[in-house]
């Protein structure tokens, strides 16, 4: 592959009296652009079928990169995004406070992680900026991945509950209760089992040992037996 360049040479009746060529050898530049693309094909098929939203700015803040997740939440087509600033796509506020965060990973040279809700509050997500690196160790942009938490909020909120639930049903019944998990070894108790056998959950460490101490010495076999 070359480039080729060619000039008319005007003499000095201003009519053509030669034509000069400069042929280039690009080669290597046109492999080198080849896989790139093929780089970047491969990029955007494997983010495009990521569940999680990803995208790239450069410092000054113009997007370089989007997956489709990025382009469906905000509606958006590529050409609308690539090559533009927050300031030039989002509302001012929205576009002020991602530029805020942006300058200070770009600062910090940090990666930087919070959790943060849609305009009505309806989904939760946690995002993740982080600083991206030249081949010079600079930082020549930031990186955003932002994965939706909301099934998982929604899920450890329903487990609260069921637990606060529990709590209040076996203080009121004055039953209780402990559970222990046989791969960790780890033993929990609840309140109202702390406060039938007159313990303080800051002073004892439950375990079966601990908890066979507990029980009168004739019932000690028994009670480990069935444990």
């Amino acid at each position: 592959w070359v480039h080729m360049s060619v000039a008319r040479i005007v003499g000095a009746m201003g009519k053509p009296a030669s034509v000069v060529a400069q042929v280039e050898d690009i080669t290597e530049r046109r492999a080198a652009e080849e896989r790139l693309r093929d780089s970047e094909a491969r990029l955007q098929a494997f983010t495009d079928n990521s569940p999680v939203l990803m995208c790239l700015k450069d410092r000054e803040g113009r997007y370089r990169f989007a997956n489709a997740q990025f382009l469906e939440r905000y509606r958006l087509r590529r050409e609308q995004v690539l090559g533009y600033s927050d300031a030039e796509i989002f509302p001012h506020a929205q576009a002020l406070a991602m530029a805020t965060l942006d300058a200070e990973v770009i600062a910090r040279s940090e990666p930087a992680h919070f959790e943060e809700r849609s305009l009505h509050g309806e989904r939760v997500s946690m995002v993740s900026k982080f600083p991206v690196l030249d081949a010079a160790g600079a930082v020549a942009g930031v990186g955003v991945i932002v994965t939706d938490i909301t099934d998982r909020r929604l899920t450890e909120q329903a487990l609260r509950e069921q637990r606060t639930l529990l709590a209040e049903t076996q203080k009121i019944a004055g039953l209780g209760s402990w559970e222990w998990d046989p791969v960790s070894g780890r033993l929990l108790w609840s309140d109202a089992l702390y406060r039938i056998y007159g313990l303080a959950p800051e002073t004892f460490k439950p375990s079966l040992e601990a908890y066979l101490e507990l029980v009168h010495p004739d019932d000690r076999q028994q009670c480990g037996a069935m444990v």
